[in-house]
């Protein structure tokens, strides 16, 4: 994760890994984002290689748990993920934001995946909260399955 290929033996020395998952709450306009989404993995295609992405990162999804009530970067990944599935309307050329848009997505399904596992229905949408949660805003949650829903129409 970050800027290159990447392996799952790679995940103990990335240090966007390690930021991400760490207590610091990351703003949504850092540059980290850029970087942190800038890599490549073999996607997961069939169950056995998405198990063993999901034993592979079990350690930095518990660690992500503990830390994400503070930092809220997971609210952040959402809002980061719908920014860049907007602009790939536009940019849909631009391989370089569909990598990071994909990459974005895959994190999001892995934590999504590990919150639904541990935690209780309930407590889900804590999750989906953004920066900005006045009254007048759309959930979080709504705009992410929206984003969701017209990005897998939209692209081929």
């Amino acid at each position: 994760m970050g800027a290159q290929y990447s392996s799952l033996n790679d995940l103990k020395s990335n240090e966007y890994l390690s930021r991400f998952i760490s207590e610091e709450s990351i703003s949504i306009n850092d540059p980290f984002w850029n970087q942190f989404l800038s890599f490549r993995i073999q996607s997961p295609f069939t169950t056995t290689h998405s198990k063993l992405l999901d034993e592979a990162c079990l350690t930095y999804l518990q660690q992500f748990a503990l830390n994400n009530p503070k930092t809220n970067n997971y609210g952040t990944l959402i809002e980061i993920f719908n920014r860049l599935a907007n602009v790939i309307r536009d940019e849909y050329n631009n391989h370089i934001i569909i990598y990071q848009t994909y990459n974005a997505l895959l994190i999001l399904r892995l934590i999504t995946k590990f919150f639904i596992e541990i935690d209780s229905e309930q407590n889900l949408y804590s999750y989906f909260l953004s920066e900005d949660i006045s009254s007048e805003r759309i959930s979080l949650m709504t705009i992410f399955v929206d984003t969701l829903f017209r990005t897998t129409i939209m692209l081929p």
